[in-house]
């Protein structure tokens, strides 16, 4: 899907998901298909602490990042704030380590 939007889409600038599975691979495809993304809903995903990373890195334009009450990396993670800081709205309240987020689906197989 992300492939297409890379291709026909080329003013795309947002992805809002939520109660999914952001695994390594939807992350890097993420950063590949759409690295100009400014706006980024992730509400109660799971993502591991590497996918997020890889996004905080990849995704140099975003604007808004919100991944609140996710699961897989803790809120309080000091390398996570520091590569969030110049997103001029970062939001990971709720988020932590262990069970829970995200759901059945998976995001990008």
């Amino acid at each position: 899907m992300l492939e297409h939007v890379k291709e026909k889409c080329k003013s795309f600038c947002g992805l809002n998901v939520c109660d999914v599975d952001i695994g390594k691979k939807a992350a890097l495809a993420i950063v590949k298909f759409v690295l100009k993304i400014k706006y980024l809903w992730l509400r109660r995903v799971r993502i591991g602490r590497q996918g997020l990373i890889t996004l905080l890195q990849g995704c140099k334009d975003l604007e808004l990042l919100d991944v609140r009450e996710g699961c897989g990396f803790d809120e309080e993670d000091e390398e996570i704030a520091k590569l969030a800081a110049s997103i001029p709205k970062f939001m990971c309240e709720g988020s932590r380590v262990g069970q829970g987020g995200g759901g059945q689906r998976v995001l990008y197989g």
